[in-house]
């Protein structure tokens, strides 16, 4: 037996389902998007779109039309949330692959790599150089290193 806690105090569109089951989830999450009209708006927020076009798939096959579900990523649909704060300060969203490309122009421009300098040019370096100047500066830290310090002083400019 799956012990599943609902909040039975929330109205049936704004429920909260906690199991350790992804069974008895999925199976909750089908039957409500069941309970709505064929051409009810509705937002399937899942861990990956294969996830949630999987739950869609499940509703559709046993409805002869679905109209007006949208599928996304729990990281899409934050980034969507964030879009309008961040446009509103100025500032957009930057994939990793984005931050990667800027990693990589830094690398490339900057004069004394230091001890980076050799392995600069490797395959994974742009990965890692922006990760590590992401830390740095999500913590504030400053590192110790002088052409760290130089790249981070670059990134964040």
């Amino acid at each position: 037996m799956t012990a599943v806690s609902t909040d039975a105090s929330a109205p049936a569109e704004h429920r909260l389902v906690i199991s350790p089951s992804a069974k008895a989830r999925l199976a909750l999450a089908r039957d409500a998007l069941l309970a709505l009209p064929a051409s009810a708006e509705a937002l399937i927020v899942a861990s990956s779109l294969e996830a949630a076009n999987h739950l869609a798939r499940a509703v559709a096959l046993r409805r002869p039309a679905t109209y007006g579900t949208t599928r996304t990523t729990v990281s899409l649909y934050v980034g969507a949330l964030a879009r309008r704060g961040l446009a509103s300060a100025g500032r957009v969203a930057a994939s990793r692959l984005t931050l990667e490309a800027v990693a990589t122009r830094l690398a490339q421009s900057q004069a004394d790599l230091g001890r980076f300098a050799p392995v600069a040019g490797t395959p994974g370096f742009a990965r890692a150089l922006a990760q590590t100047l992401d830390e740095l500066r999500r913590e504030g830290l400053v590192p110790a290193d002088a052409a760290l310090a130089s790249l981070l002083v670059a990134y964040e400019e």
